[in-house]
């Protein structure tokens, strides 16, 4: 049973790219996509700015004097910096463009990050970011290798790059290959990214590009699912692995130049691992100081020190206005619907206080209170609104759109309610909560959550 919540503030039920200060003693994080700091444990989550526009992935200056993040809107994105304190943003790319996953380098002087053209984040191909679903989520779905926009946001086509950390042009390191989630070790012209086959690194200049390690979990090969995030360590001894729902640190032997292909899912693996989480979570990373490891699931940030057996876990309450109609509407004249058996009315009044239906009748029949604005309706049919029970609205992830098209397609075939069984990602809390707080228009979203499939490998 769903309930439509009256309350007079909406409370996120997701907080996204959290991201843990230098001296451990603050995280920046998106909420309702828009920037916020919050003091740990339990200080009072705070917006950083007053923009508009969509403000995603934070990502601190090795000084912890700034926050470098990006934004988006339907005209494009930047990178901006802005101090965690609050103040006026300052824009540090040139142009606009799709921008992602910025990360300073750790002597402070760069700012590496991912980008590519405006429209392939705005209409995308469903099968990017799918290249480890499995047989029964690709069947669920209908991929059978045709295309099929739906606003998914892909990885192909993109490039890494990198600015002066003051701002400035862009300096082409290479094509992403389909990487993701730029980051540092301790070396200062060396970034790694979590690809299709592993954990992989190159230099600044474009060249020696290398793939490290590779780790797969519980699966009969050659479908065994391989790890969906991998940060490599400050040191660069061991590696914080997002792996089938759980998360794992995972030992880097020495083997020189050679790929390393671990398998977690045997009761001993060929390098010595460490399970820190059954539960899985989102936005994996380490710590400035290599001793500890962070992650969120839902409203709560966690941090675990590499030798604990249990992580801190701090809750996270952000709140935003519910926006609420005020006054009275009637929309005079429609053939109207009422689903009270097989009644219709074939020229009816219906009465809309605030954001409730007070009155339904025939015309003529039905009390008008004094100030009502009037909307004359003649000739159209009212129907109240339809409730899809498997509703897959996609729209982009990790960037969020700050209108939605597939929603907008709903509302205007009527579809006020949607339910989607199966939503893949968290990213649809996120969206719902834009929809509850104003932010954006669309049906009432509700949803079980990502779907549960045989390449999560459930152990019971």
């Amino acid at each position: 049973q769903y309930k439509v919540d009256e309350s007079p503030t909406v409370e996120a039920r997701l907080i996204r790219y959290p991201a843990l200060s230098p001296d451990g003693k603050r995280v920046a994080f998106t909420a309702f996509s828009k920037l916020y700091v919050m003091d740990l444990p339990s200080g009072s989550p705070r917006r950083v700015t007053t923009a508009t526009d969509g403000e995603f992935m934070p990502a601190w200056s090795p000084d912890g004097r700034s926050l470098a993040y990006v934004t988006w809107s339907r005209q494009g994105g930047q990178i901006m910096s802005v101090s965690p304190d609050g103040g006026t943003p300052r824009q540090l790319t040139n142009k606009a463009a799709f921008y992602s996953y910025p990360a300073y380098s750790p002597d402070g002087s760069k700012i590496v990050f991912i980008t590519g053209a405006i429209d392939d984040h705005l209409f995308a191909d469903i099968r990017e970011g799918h290249e480890f679903m499995s047989p029964e989520e690709a069947a669920l779905h209908g991929h059978h290798g045709e295309r099929e926009v739906t606003g998914v946001s892909g990885s192909t086509g993109t490039d890494l790059k990198y600015i002066p950390a003051s701002g400035g042009q862009a300096v082409q390191i290479a094509p992403t290959q389909g990487g993701r989630f730029p980051h540092f070790s301790d070396d200062p012209e060396r970034v790694y990214l979590t690809t299709f086959m592993g954990l992989a690194s190159i230099r600044l200049d474009g060249q020696d590009r290398r793939m490290h390690m590779r780790v797969t979990g519980k699966g009969t090969p050659p479908q065994q699912p391989s790890a969906g995030a991998m940060r490599i360590s400050p040191d660069r001894s061991r590696v914080f692995v997002e792996l089938q729902g759980r998360h794992y640190i995972v030992t880097v032997p020495r083997s020189g130049r050679d790929t390393i292909n671990v398998n977690l899912a045997g009761p001993s693996a060929n390098v010595p691992f460490k399970k820190m989480s059954t539960l899985g979570g989102d936005y994996i990373d380490w710590s400035r100081d290599g001793r500890s490891v962070t992650w969120s699931w839902g409203t709560n940030f966690y941090r675990q020190g590499v030798d604990a057996e249990k992580p801190e876990t701090t809750a996270v309450k952000v709140t935003a206005a519910r926006p609420k109609p005020s006054g009275t509407v009637v929309l005079s004249g429609a053939r109207i619907i009422t689903m009270k058996g097989n009644e219709v009315i074939e020229r009816g009044d219906i009465v809309v206080t605030n954001n409730r239906i007070a009155a339904v009748g025939p015309k003529g029949r039905v009390q008008i209170p004094a100030g009502a604005r009037t909307i004359d309706v003649t000739g159209k049919t009212i129907i109240p609104g339809f409730v899809d029970v498997h509703a897959h609205m996609w729209p982009p992830r990790d960037l969020h759109q700050d209108q939605v098209w597939q929603y907008l397609a709903n509302l205007a075939y009527g579809v006020t309610t949607t339910r989607d069984p199966q939503s893949s990602t968290t990213d649809v809390y996120a969206y719902a909560d834009l929809v509850e707080s104003g932010e954006i228009l669309g049906p009432r979203v509700y949803t079980t959550g990502p779907g549960v499939f045989s390449s999560v490998g459930i152990d019971s």
